[in-house]
């Protein structure tokens, strides 16, 4: 380290209900961490400069960076979950999977309007412009264009390049991230008197480590400056010989001279 304030990078990955463990993950070290704090929860967004986030991710990301309490996060998963996942799917190894995907392959198993009443109750009608302007965190969205089913980044005004973002609702952009084919339709989004048609960023980006990594490298002006992700899992299946006692956390700390800034960059930019 070159003694320099490191710029902080959160990603959190996609993964629906099993959300519900990012966001204890996260209280658990907001606890761990600021044992003295006054508060219960105290505001753990306000320690990154930029949050990435993918489906319920998304959802995640974009809650900590307008700083909405973790508890009031975790409360959309706790009291709103079966509502939104009245049909949970199979493990895929069972015989019920088969059952289940063949039902759905005509019918949605998520309730789409219970998603979107639940992240409208979390987000109101502020913007991605609003949530910048109030908090100065960076946020970025993985989501799908369906029409023409290339990627699609939702950014705050953070990046120069993106300054028409601002404008969508937060909710807009989070339930565009959050639409898993199978489980919502595709999520129709009215922009400038025009139709947008988004799907989940799962598809490209379910753990947005590269994304947020690549995004950092545009924006931080001082490339002497490093670089730390903190990337946090839903809990997928262990694979392989990984310690089950693992916490979900993997961390980095990268800098930009020694990173292949212009390769890296086109792949999501």
């Amino acid at each position: 380290m070159n003694g320099k304030k490191p710029f902080r990078v959160l990603t959190l990955d996609g993964g629906g209900m099993r959300g519900l463990y990012t966001a204890t993950l996260l209280t658990k070290l907001t606890e761990l961490f600021n044992k003295d704090h006054p508060q219960p929860f105290p505001d753990f967004g306000k320690g990154f400069d930029l949050i990435c986030g993918t489906s319920t991710g998304s959802i995640l990301a974009c809650g900590l960076a307008a700083g909405v309490p973790i508890d009031a996060l975790k409360d959309i998963y706790i009291k709103e979950g079966l509502k939104i996942f009245p049909s949970p799917m199979p493990e895929p190894q069972k015989p019920e999977f088969y059952l289940w995907a063949a039902k759905h392959a005509f019918v949605n198993s998520g309730d789409r309007e219970e998603l979107l009443k639940a992240l409208k109750f979390v987000f109101q009608d502020r913007t991605l412009e609003d949530i910048y302007s109030e908090r100065g965190i960076a946020l970025c969205i993985a989501a799908v264009e369906a029409h023409k089913f290339i990627h699609r980044i939702f950014r705050t005004p953070h990046n120069p390049k993106a300054l028409d973002d601002g404008e969508y609702k937060a909710y807009e952009a989070v339930l565009s991230s959050c639409t898993a084919p199978i489980l919502f339709p595709v999520n129709k989004v009215e922009f400038h008197e025009e139709d947008e048609y988004y799907v989940d960023g799962g598809l490209w980006a379910n753990n947005p480590v590269l994304l947020g990594m690549t995004e950092a490298l545009q924006v931080v002006e001082d490339k002497d400056r490093p670089i730390e992700i903190i990337s946090a899992s839903t809990c997928n299946r262990l694979m392989g010989s990984y310690s089950p006692r693992g916490s979900g956390i993997r961390a980095a700390n990268l800098s930009p001279r020694a990173t292949n800034k212009s390769s890296a960059a086109q792949a999501v930019a």
